[in-house]
C-alpha cells in the first residue's frame, strides 16, 4: 500500500488514507500488477501496461512506472547518470546495468489526467477528519488526566517519570501484540540477525499470553496513578512485582527459544529502569504500610483482573481486524507459490498438452508454460478469470493458453453454440470474441450475434467442436469450472490465472 500511496503523492492526486486502505485490502489482486491497474484506474489515473523485450533500446520516455523487482513492487521514478531512483517503502538507488539484470521488462506506466481524484473525496475527507478529531479528543482526555494527577501529587518529578515509563511500556506492549497478529512492526530489526525473532509468544500455564498480562499491568498502573494518590512504597512494590515475569521472559528467550525479541527486550529494559528509579527514590528509613496502601492493593488486584479479562477476549480481535485479511491473503499466496514451485520440478506431461488440438489457443507456441483453462459460457467465476487473463496476457509472453468450453445444461449448450459460431466466424479474433461474450453476450445475446455472427456457418461443424471439447473434459475427469491445468498437471481449486502469470 505504501507504493500505491507514493504514486498518488507523486502525481499530486488527492486521496484519504482510510478509503485507500479499504480498496487496497478488498482488491483480490493487490499482489499483482492487475490489482494496481484497477486501483489506479479507480482514481482516474491513465495507465498503460507493457513489457520491454530489448533493454538495449529502452529509453526513459515511460518514466515513472511501476514494476516488480526482487519480489517487491517498486516505483521507478527517474534515471540520472545511469542511476535509477526507486521507491518501495523508502528510496533506493541502483545502477542501470544492475537494474536491467533484475528487471524482467514488465511495467505499468501511469499518468495523471484532468479527471484524476478519489471518488467522493470530500465526503471521505470529512469522515477522516471526524475520526482524527475523536482520536485527538481521546488522547487529549488522557493528557488532561495525567496533568491533573501530576499537579495533585507532591513529588511531581517521580510521578512524571512513572507516567513516562508506563506510556513507553504501553506502546511497546501494543507493538508486541500487533506483531503477534501479523503486523511487521520491527521487520528490519528482526531480519538483520538470525538471533532475533519478533514473533516469540510466552504463555503462563500455556494459556495466558504475556502480552495480555503486560497490557493489563500498564493499564492498571495508569488508572491507579490517575485516580489515586499512590505512595512511593506502593509504586515501588508494584513495579517490583513484575521482576519474576521479567526473569521468566529472559529465561525463555535465552535457554528455551534461544532467540531474542527486540521489542520484548526494550519492554524489559523499561520495567527494569522503573524499578531502579523507584528503589532509588524510596526512603528506607520511613517504610510502613498505611490504610491507603491496603486499599490501593485491593483496587490494583481488581483492576488487573478486569483489564486482563478484557485483553484476553478482545485485544487481538481488535488489532487483528486491520491486518487479518492481508495476512491471510499473503499466507494463501505463499502456499500457492510453494505448490507451483513443487509443480515446476515435475516433468512436463507432453501427452496431455498434445491432446489440446481442439482448444482455442493463444500465446507463443514455444512458451515454457502451457496452461489449459476449462470454462463455462455462463459461469461468473469463469468470466472473471478469463477477463483477468485477457487483460494480463499483455504483460507476459511466457504462457501458451489453451481454452476449452464445457456445458452441463441444455441452456448452456445453446449459449455455447452461439459463442462457438462467433469464434469460427472470427478465427483470428477468438480471444476478443470470448471477451465480448463475457462482457456483452451473456447479458445481450442479440447484440453479440449482430456484432460477430454475420455469416451462415454449418451447424454440424459447431456441434462437432463442442462435442470434442466436451469429450476431452469428460476423459480428463473435469466436472466443474473454472479448472486449470499447468504443463499437463491439474491445479487444485483456488488457483487462478493471475497466480500463474505472477509465478
Amino acid at each position: 500500500m505504501d507504493v500505491l500511496k507514493h504514486i498518488l503523492f507523486l502525481l499530486n492526486v488527492k486521496f484519504t488514507s482510510t478509503f485507500l486502505r479499504k480498496i487496497y485490502m478488498e482488491d483480490p489482486n493487490n499482489t499483482n500488477l492487475l490489482g494496481f491497474f484497477n486501483m489506479l484506474r479507480l482514481y482516474g489515473i491513465d495507465t498503460q501496461a507493457g513489457k520491454i523485450t530489448n533493454t538495449e533500446t529502452f529509453g526513459n520516455e515511460i518514466l515513472p512506472f511501476l514494476t516488480r523487482l526482487d519480489d517487491a513492487f517498486v516505483v521507478v521514478e527517474n534515471c540520472k547518470e545511469n542511476i535509477y531512483k526507486l521507491y518501495t517503502d523508502e528510496y533506493t538507488y541502483i545502477e542501470k546495468d544492475a537494474f536491467f539484470e533484475k528487471w524482467d521488462g514488465t511495467f505499468l506506466a501511469f499518468e495523471k489526467t484532468q479527471y484524476s481524484g478519489e471518488p467522493q473525496y470530500e465526503n471521505h475527507r470529512k469522515e477522516e477528519r471526524l475520526q482524527t478529531l475523536y482520536i485527538i479528543l481521546g488522547y487529549g482526555g488522557l493528557l488532561v488526566l495525567c496533568v491533573f494527577s501530576v499537579l495533585a501529587n507532591e513529588n511531581i518529578f517521580s510521578i512524571c517519570m512513572n507516567l513516562l515509563g508506563c506510556g513507553i511500556g504501553g506502546f511497546l506492549t501494543y507493538c508486541i501484540m500487533a506483531q503477534h497478529v501479523g503486523k511487521n512492526i520491527a521487520k528490519k530489526i528482526c531480519t538483520n540477525s538470525h538471533h532475533f525473532d519478533c514473533n516469540i509468544e510466552y504463555r503462563l500455564g500455556g494459556i495466558i499470553d504475556l502480552a495480555d498480562m503486560c497490557a493489563a499491568y500498564f493499564a492498571t498502573f495508569f488508572s491507579l496513578i490517575v485516580f489515586f494518590k499512590l505512595s512511593t512504597l506502593f509504586t515501588t512494590l508494584f513495579w517490583a512485582s513484575a521482576i519474576p515475569v521479567v526473569a521468566w521472559s529472559l529465561w525463555t528467550q535465552i535457554f528455551v527459544v534461544k532467540k531474542f525479541c527486540p521489542i520484548c527486550l526494550c519492554l524489559l529494559t523499561d520495567i527494569f529502569a522503573l524499578n531502579v528509579f523507584n528503589i532509588c527514590t524510596l526512603d528506607f528509613g520511613n517504610v510502613h504500610f498505611s490504610n491507603s496502601d491496603i486499599r490501593d492493593v485491593m483496587c490494583c488486584v481488581l483492576l488487573f483482573i478486569v483489564y486482563l479479562s478484557f485483553s484476553l477476549k478482545y485485544s487481538k480481535d481488535i488489532l487483528g481486524k486491520c491486518v487479518q485479511t492481508e495476512n491471510i491473503r499473503r499466507s494463501n499466496n505463499y502456499l500457492k507459490e510453494q505448490y507451483l514451485l513443487m509443480l515446476n520440478t515435475f516433468p512436463q506431461n507432453i501427452d496431455s498438452i498434445s491432446q489440446c488440438l481442439d482448444s482455442i489457443n493463444w500465446g507463443e507456441t514455444n512458451a515454457h508454460k502451457h496452461l489449459v483453462a476449462v470454462l463455462n459460457p455462463t459461469c461468473a467465476p469463469c468470466a472473471l478469470d478469463f477477463l483477468n487473463m485477457y487483460n494480463a496476457m499483455a504483460l507476459s509472453n511466457s504462457i501458451k493458453v489453451h481454452v476449452f468450453f464445457v456445458y452441463w445444461t441444455k441452456e448452456q449448450h445453446e449459449k455455447l453454440e452461439l459463442l462457438v459460431s462467433a469464434i469460427l466466424q472470427n478465427p483470428n479474433k477468438a480471444m476478443y470474441v470470448i471477451q465480448n461474450w463475457y462482457e456483452i453476450g451473456v447479458y445481450d445475446q442479440k447484440l453479440f450475434e449482430e456484432k460477430f455472427c454475420t455469416k451462415n456457418i454449418d451447424r454440424k461443424s459447431i456441434d462437432q467442436l463442442i462435442d470434442r471439447q466436451k469429450e476431452w473434459c469428460v476423459n480428463n475427469n473435469i466436472h466443474s469450472t473454472p479448472s486449470f491445468m499447468l504443463n499437463g498437471h491439474f491445479l487444485p481449486k483456488g488457483f487462478n490465472f493471475m497466480d500463474i502469470i505472477n509465478f
